[in-house]
């Protein structure tokens, strides 16, 4: 028997007026599959999916410092509306999105005439809903002490969630009962009998992170991420919390298609948009983690101005856009010394003028590099000369860092002080046409709808992890697409050639044994992964001599930024993926394997009929072995295909395939 929430916690708040009882407090999805009810008396909300119980009561409700704010409410009034309409993105993984929901907006009163609202959405591919407090008679300052939402599963099921971290997403996915789930950050995905659901949060803005808490009996409590002194947020009226999300898909290639987080966002706050797109990176990144350069001067420094001409040329010659230098400025090796970047002094083997003069000749964008060690008012007081100085040198795209603690000492990376700042950041760069890919950062919630310079992030384990641990199985980049990517775009930073890091490797991270050799993968794997992992700033993250004249790379140099269409061919969450994406006529798809080697038929009948099509296949060889052979692989060519054909792959363990497709 489910048992409800401390009755002391929801009487305070809410209680419903004899009108509730004529009102129409029941809302559907607009091709009627997806049910809401509200509950006035018990302020809980139940939810359906053809006629199938999905969540039982559930619990709403804020409670505030101030008494003014808090219950007990009077359900005053609900609304109804009803929206569609067709949106385009400056860049995705689809060429055009449809906003198409039911809307009901609840009223509420309380005794003092505070007022309060709670509207739900309800659409094709989920519902949502978030708290409102409009513009009162007086400006009055609030401190949200906790907030009641909880999600009731209806069903026990098996849900995939990583641990809830305050400072990072970066622990590893388990795969567990959802009633063993203990805190988890947000996206969590559920599979069951009924399809899939995905637990997140919408439009994060000056708020806090919400984790989920596993409160008993299935149900799991909205958990937001506090400030130092215990405080959840700190706003005033008008305010709104984000959206609460319910993602309900019957399948995988639904859950990837499901607008709704992008939906739940603002249209763009930035008018010209016409310097933002999608494009292709390398760097000296990946040097660094295993230990080939260095971030600070001296004999292995990575950012020097002759490696930087080296790989603007390699950059130029492999239509690739972009090339990304880590450590070119001065205070790493003061790292954690009060202020130990300026973020635009080069180190004196970094000509910045030469450089950046060499790029442009070249016709390729430099990317530049903010790691700010977590020292949030040392980048705030230089962040606009730093980003006028990227302006200067007419370069529109910018990496930020933000490893290590955060300054001030005691704020969190997920709470409402860091959320305030990382959106900041992105405005700074929006208004100096500056692209941002954020590492150590928030959640994606759906903002590059609003901002669309914020173009991707980490938030998750990414590829560095295999540099100096053992922490990246064969398991987890099969997790990614259907779990943290479905909150949006990931730098996971494939395309690693040199598997075994054959000469390449030196001992630099204090957790690095020197017994990890190698990357958890086959190098088609690798090569898949730029197809798999989504991110319109993609990286080929390995040294270029290890890419210079190797037959695999042209898949990469082929590969475009923009997509047109993208779906789910097959998968299953955890054993292996195979994703498709379109640009214009031709297509490109990635194969991906869990430790076990599998064999897998893909049908073609996305392409379109009555059209003949060649198919680039570069995957495991008959001599690849993940063990033995990890860099093996085999090119074949296959003709006149067409909608009605398949391709049969065999994917070694933790193997892969990478395929273009062509019209004829």
């Amino acid at each position: 028997m489910r048992t409800a929430l401390p009755l002391f916690f929801i009487c305070c708040l809410f209680w419903a007026c004899q009108p509730a009882q004529k009102l129409d407090l029941n809302l559907q999805s607009p091709d009627g599959h997806i049910n809401l009810n509200f509950d006035p008396d018990a302020f809980q909300y139940t939810v359906k999916k053809n006629q199938k119980a999905i969540m039982a009561p559930s619990q709403l409700g804020l409670i505030f410092k101030e008494e003014i704010a808090n219950g007990p409410y009077q359900l005053i009034n609900s609304t109804k509306n009803n929206h569609q309409e067709k949106w385009q993105p400056v860049w995705g993984q689809f060429d055009e999105f449809e906003d198409h929901h039911n809307e009901m907006i609840l009223n509420l009163e309380n005794a003092q005439g505070f007022k309060m609202n709670v509207i739900f959405r309800a659409f094709n591919d989920g519902l949502a809903f978030r708290y409102q407090i409009p513009a009162q008679k007086t400006k009055t300052s609030l401190h949200l002490i906790d907030e009641l939402t909880t999600f009731a599963l209806a069903k026990e099921d098996t849900v995939w969630w990583t641990e809830g971290n305050a400072n990072t997403y970066e622990r590893p996915y388990q795969k567990t009962l959802t009633t063993a789930l203990d805190s988890a950050n947000t996206p969590i995905t559920i599979e069951g009998e009924n399809g899939l659901i995905v637990l997140h949060e919408a439009a994060l803005v000056d708020y806090s992170d919400m984790r989920l808490k596993n409160v008993g009996n299935n149900t799991y409590k909205a958990h937001l991420c506090p400030w130092p002194d215990g405080t959840l947020v700190k706003t005033q009226s008008p305010m709104q919390s984000p959206w609460r999300t319910i993602i309900l898909a019957d399948d995988l290639n639904g859950l990837v298609a499901s607008s709704m987080i992008l939906n739940l966002n603002e249209p763009s706050k930035i008018k010209d948009t016409s310097w933002i797109h999608p494009f292709k990176y390398i760097g000296i990144w990946w040097g660094m983690h295993t230990g080939y350069y260095t971030w600070t001067e001296g004999e292995r420094h990575g950012a020097n101005t002759k490696n930087a001409k080296a790989y603007i040329d390699f950059a130029a010659k492999h239509n690739i856009e972009g090339v990304l230098f880590e450590g070119w400025n001065k205070g790493w090796e003061n790292w954690g010394k009060g202020n130990f970047f300026d973020f635009v002094t080069p180190y004196d083997d970094f000509d910045f003028e030469e450089v950046a003069d060499y790029a442009q000749k070249k016709n390729v964008q430099l990317i530049g590099h903010h790691e700010t060690g977590g020292n949030i008012p040392m980048y705030e007081q230089k962040l606009d000369t730093a980003l006028k100085q990227l302006v200067h040198f007419d370069m529109h795209a910018l990496k930020t860092g933000y490893a290590g603690g955060i300054i001030p000492e005691g704020q969190p990376k997920h709470g409402q002080f860091m959320v305030r700042h990382y959106l900041e950041v992105v405005k700074k760069g929006a208004e100096n046409k500056i692209m941002i890919n954020a590492h150590e950062p928030i959640k994606p919630t759906g903002l590059e709808r609003t901002y669309p310079n914020m173009m991707t992030r980490e938030g998750a384990r990414g590829m560095e992890y295999n540099g100096w641990s053992k922490k990246i199985t064969p398991e987890h980049t099969t997790v990614l697409p259907f779990t943290r990517i479905i909150a949006g775009p990931m730098d996971y930073t494939p395309g690693i050639f040199n598997i075994t890091y054959d000469g390449q490797k030196q001992r630099w991270h204090p957790k690095d044994t020197f017994a990890i050799t190698r990357v958890n993968t086959t190098l088609a794997k690798q090569m898949a992964l730029w197809v798999v992992l989504y991110s319109p700033q993609q990286m080929a993250s390995d040294l270029i001599e290890n890419y210079e004249g190797h037959p695999c790379f042209k898949f990469f140099q082929d590969l475009p930024s923009k997509w047109n269409e993208s779906r789910v061919i097959d998968g299953k969450i955890g054993d292996f993926a195979v994703i498709g994406r379109r640009h214009e006529n031709d297509w490109y798809v990635g194969a991906i394997t869990d430790e076990h080697p599998r064999k897998l038929k893909v049908e073609l009948d996305f392409l379109e009929k009555d059209k003949k099509y060649r198919a680039v296949i570069y995957g495991d060889g008959p001599e690849t072995d993940y063990d033995k052979n990890p860099k093996a692989y085999q090119i074949k060519t296959i003709d006149d295909l067409s909608s009605a054909d398949r391709l049969e792959l065999d994917l070694c363990k933790s193997g892969g395939s990478a395929i273009q497709i062509i019209p004829l």
